[in-house]
């Protein structure tokens, strides 16, 4: 909003139609007026309520505030107003007064102001308004209560013929494969159907005995067929008609045996880490032992709703060539706790379809709870074969009794598009007849024809059966009653009679057996069951072979480590080996090609005559992870056209492990190695669980988050640094910390997001001399247990976290490819060493504290800067993690989102010219050079294979990445020249990989230039 909005204002109104599509997370603004934390007016939801307040802090005070309570309402339209009229501030809800308080306060006690918002906040922590918005209207004026009610009046609904043709439109409609929803009315008025092949789409309702089929069943015949559908709408004199062509697909084949199973859930905590609120996926040949698909990766995250997940149940269509997938929409990160979630959290599930289990639909969010249900849990479904209808079930509380309790509601639907309204599933009752909360229902319909159903019920697992998916159901007392939540159930492959109950006892599954459901005589299974990694509630669903292969072929993944692992004992090495294989030499490479890939010499050495192509890799492939020589076509193919003939995942680890030259081989082969050597360093181990390295006296917190779907050549790395600063105690450094793991997160499209916190609570918390210690660390760390692009590390922060990318970059350029500084200041720092990394500047230009709109104006002139922005009448605050041009002083409008900037630059680890200030040095190596003097500026300049160096500098190194091997190497060092002959040398590769993990800057000759 414009600055001084309030200049002069006393009394005013304030009104917008608001839908709110999250109500989870607290403090959200409508509108927020003033200059900071200690003086503002605003306009929102306090805390996690559901209430409206109206707030004012002026210049210090105590705040005072008007609520509205319990007048929020999700996804529904509301007109919401403020009226300061005198001493008087006055919220209305729709027309109606509800809340009135006397204030002495107005709003032009703020004085100037420029940071006056809509839908956000003045501290940086709060959430973004989660509503949609429409007519905001601010006036200078207390408009009366008849004015308000007028302003309140919903419009009268008109609709268009476009808008019933659209609202009569059959989904899917060019891929029908089972019954479809004909609806009776749209917008209040009656609609009759008309088919043009009722054999295939029936029109009418069909009785089932005691039951009824709605109209809208699909018989498919052996081919495809196209129906034409009428619909006739009741408008009065006026009947118009719509009409749509549909296509049934041709019957599918039957499913066929089960080979494998595939398994749906969300993420819990592993190794310290936050719970991955997403889809992820697992396989099993047996269901009893369980591998991570997608290397344990999300393949889904939700864009809607709480943009979080839990609970994903995965169904097969009744027909058997179609998938719906569902799940509750839960942010259980936003720390309102399980009362509030389960009284007003989500009335919605989130869906998805696939046709194959690679390929989804587009997320839709479904409302399945009406206001008498408090939240929409745990969803799972089953065809209900009496009304050809799915039921779909979910937990939710039941707030028509005086302490809701939980239920499971169950809806009816043929598209999970529409859903029937929810009705009483199980309210399962005590000897007293007091009601006891039933969570998690779980259906199997079994091969005897009945359905036998499994939930939760005080801290165990009750078993029913009914001959009818709707019921009513009945308890089988046998039951053991296990311990546990989450049920789910599958037929064990091979058998006819044998069924595997899977109880998650508190994020432990067990499974239980039984090859007589119908007694309800389950037995634990003695087997050990290993689960992928965190799994947490999710559904169990069984493959036949292609689609088995399908998904393996597609998901699996080896890790790295693994398959370095796997090849070495595939080729004779022992456990003990693997482990100490760093310290080989080259063993392996020539242990590798005795088992064929070409033939050594004499002594056993490597010495090929050519470099090592895609065939042999394949062929290595092949012969040491056990693949099917069968697959490989031995021709003269490239690498590129094997892309589709070996799984996907084999195909990036031959990229990961191998070289496609002697030396590359070797040296990727090696540094494999070394890396998977240090995945056992118990140190390390613990920092990567913890999430915390130890320096002395001083301990780096981060929090990481891992975005997108990996590329091939490892994701890249965001490191982004909070404000604060100095501080007597640690709450404002752990606030800004707080706010900034999700600050520029939402920017990053595929990435690790780390957000480190600050090691001291000093004014150079992120640059005391400790803390470089801590980033080197962990991004060594990073390189060790996670696919990283080292070409692809970026730096970025804001206000204090801003001194520090002046201070870190300065020191340690050549880790990152680029860096963005906003509102920080340089503090005297010089910035020769970024020459060869790209460094971008923001800061308001009424950012006066310590002249940082004047520091960042005249480093912006510095040469090795690469692009500076001032934001226009702008204070510390302003936008640089945004989608929207900002407004510059030049008058221009740029990008200055500091992920986009940052992005766009890939690290060139041997640059051209390299010019490095020692002081400022916090290791000996600096790209490609070495020196351990500290004092004094060297510069290495490179033309081929021809290095030009003055200063104090000990040696420089090369590899065949960047230079020719086949030429001499020429050195003029100081003034003198020398010519060195390129000669590979395994230990130089292990001693500068061990410096820092870093592919890209490990070498295979030192050169020496002193002595």
């Amino acid at each position: 909003m414009p600055d001084d909005i309030n200049k002069g204002v006393t009394d005013y109104t304030f009104s917008a139609w608001l839908s709110f599509t999250g109500l989870e997370k607290g403090w959200q603004r409508i509108f927020d007026f003033g200059t900071g934390t200690d003086n503002y007016v605003y306009f929102g939801i306090p805390s996690n309520t559901k209430n409206l307040r109206v707030a004012y802090k002026i210049n210090g005070s105590d705040e005072w505030n008007v609520d509205a309570e319990n007048v929020t309402k999700l996804n529904e339209w509301m007109h919401v107003c403020v009226v300061h009229k005198g001493n008087m501030v006055k919220i209305y809800v729709d027309g109606t007064l509800i809340a009135e308080k006397e204030c002495e306060y107005t709003l032009s006690d703020l004085g100037d102001t420029r940071s006056n918002y809509i839908g956000k906040s003045q501290f940086t922590a709060d959430p973004r308004l989660n509503a949609y918005a429409d007519e905001i209207s601010f006036v200078k004026k207390a408009l009366s209560a008849d004015e308000i009610k007028k302003m309140a009046k919903k419009p009268t609904v008109s609709y268009s013929q476009e808008d019933y043709r659209k609202a009569l439109e059959i989904a899917n409609g060019d891929s029908v494969k089972g019954n479809i929803t004909l609806k009776d009315t749209v917008f209040g008025k009656s609609v009759t159907w008309q088919s043009s092949n009722e054999a295939v789409i029936n029109t009418k309702d069909i009785p089932n005995g005691d039951y009824v089929i709605p109209k809208g069943k699909v018989t498919r015949q052996d081919e495809d067929v196209k129906v034409t559908l009428t619909a006739t709408v009741d408008l009065g004199l006026i009947k118009p008609t719509f009409t749509q062509e549909v296509t049934v697909i041709k019957k599918p084949q039957p499913v066929g045996e089960t080979v494998g199973y595939f398994y749906v859930y969300f993420r819990g905590f592993v190794n310290g880490s936050d719970e991955h609120l997403s889809i992820h996926i697992a396989g099993s040949e047996d269901g009893y032992n369980w591998f991570d698909l997608n290397e344990n990766k999300p393949i889904l995250e939700s864009k809607m709703g709480t943009y979080e997940l839990r609970d994903p149940y995965l169904l097969r269509s009744v027909e058997g060539d179609r998938f719906y997938l569902i799940a509750t929409d839960l942010n259980t990160k936003d720390g309102q706790g399980w009362g509030p979630w389960s009284l007003a959290g989500s009335k919605y599930l989130m869906v998805w379809e696939s046709e194959d289990l690679i390929n989804w639909s587009e997320q839709r969010m479904v409302k399945f709870a009406n206001d008498d249900i408090g939240c929409a849990w745990a969803p799972e479904a089953i065809w209900d074969p009496d009304t050809e209808e799915y039921l779909v079930y979910a937990s939710g509380k039941d707030l028509t009794m005086e302490s809701p309790g939980d239920t499971v509601y169950v809806v009816r639907t043929r598209d999970f598009r529409t859903f029937t309204e929810p009705e009483y599933f199980v309210r399962p009752f005590n000897d007293k007849g007091e009601r006891i909360w039933a969570i998690d229902s779980n259906i199997i319909h079994a091969n005897d024809g009945r359905f036998y159903h499994f939930y939760k019920q005080t801290g165990h697992i009750e078993m029913m059966v009914s001959d009818h998916a709707s019921g009513p159901y009945e308890y089988i007392n046998e039951f053991p009653r296990p311990a546990g939540e989450g049920p789910g159930s599958f037929l064990v492959k091979g058998t006819d009679d044998t069924y595997a109950l899977m109880v998650d006892d508190y994020s432990v599954y067990v499974p239980y057996l039984t090859t007589d459901i119908a007694s309800g005589q389950f037995t634990k299974a003695t087997d050990t069951i290993t689960m992928p990694t965190g799994s947490k509630h999710g559904g169990f669903l069984p493959l036949n072979e292609e689609e088995y292969n399908r998904v393996m072929d597609k998901w699996y993944y080896i890790s790295r480590e693994e398959a370095l692992e796997r090849m070495m004992k595939k080729a004779g090495y022992g456990t003990s080996e693997v482990k100490a294989f760093a310290d080989c030499d080259n063993g392996y490479v020539n242990k590798a090609f005795e088992l064929g890939i070409t033939k050594g010499n004499e002594n056993g050495l490597f010495e090929p005559d050519r470099p090592i192509d895609g065939v042999e890799l394949l062929l290595f492939a092949s012969r040491v992870l056990g693949m099917d020589e069968a697959q490989i076509d031995l021709n003269d193919a490239s690498v590129e056209e094997y892309k589709g003939k070996i799984p996907y995942y084999l195909f990036k680890q031959l990229l990961a492990c191998f070289g496609t030259t002697e030396d590359g081989l070797k040296m990727n082969i090696n540094t494999e190695a070394l890396r998977a050597q240090a995945t056992f360093d118990e140190e390390r181990q613990k920092e990567v669980k913890e999430k915390a390295i130890t320096y002395g006296d001083v301990t780096m917190k981060y929090t990481m988050s891992i975005m997108g779907e990996e590329p091939l050549e490892g994701y890249p790395v965001y490191i982004a640094l909070h404000g604060g600063g100095s501080s007597d105690t640690p709450d404002l450094n752990n606030s800004q910390w707080s706010a900034m793991q999700n600050y520029y997160r939402g920017s990053v499209e595929s990435g690790i997001y780390i957000a480190p916190r600050g090691v001291r609570d000093t004014w150079d918390t992120h640059f005391n001399p400790e803390s470089y210690y801590c980033y080197q660390r962990l991004l060594q760390n990073l390189a060790i247990f996670y696919n990283i692009n080292p070409d692809r590390i970026y730096l970025v922060g804001y206000s204090a976290g801003g001194d520090g990318v002046y201070q870190i970059s300065a020191r340690m350029a050549d880790y990152f490819a680029s860096a963005n500084m906003s509102a920080g200041h340089p503090n005297g720092v010089d910035l020769t060493n970024v020459k060869n990394m790209p460094l971008y500047l923001q800061c308001g230009e009424l950012d006066t504290a310590y002249d940082r709109n004047k520091e960042t104006e005249e480093y912006g002139n510095n040469e090795n800067v690469a692009g500076v922005f001032i934001h226009k009448n702008k204070p510390h605050n302003f936008i640089d993690n945004g989608t929207e041009l900002q407004m510059l002083t030049d008058g221009t409008f740029a990008d200055t989102n500091a992920i986009h900037l940052v992005s766009k630059h890939v690290r060139n680890p041997y640059p051209e010219k390299i010019e490095w200030n020692l002081s400022l040095k916090k290791s000996d190596m600096f790209y490609y050079v070495e020196a351990t003097a500290t004092e004094g500026t060297v510069t290495v300049e490179r033309n081929g294979n021809t290095f030009t160096v003055t200063g104090d500098v000990d040696a420089i190194y090369v590899n065949d990445l960047f230079i020719d091997v086949e030429k001499p190497i020429v050195v003029i060092y100081n003034g003198e020249e020398k010519s060195f002959e390129y000669k590979f040398d395994l230990e130089t590769v292990k001693e500068t990989y061990q410096m820092r993990f870093d592919k890209s800057l490990t070498f295979a000759m030192k050169i020496n230039l002193k002595g």
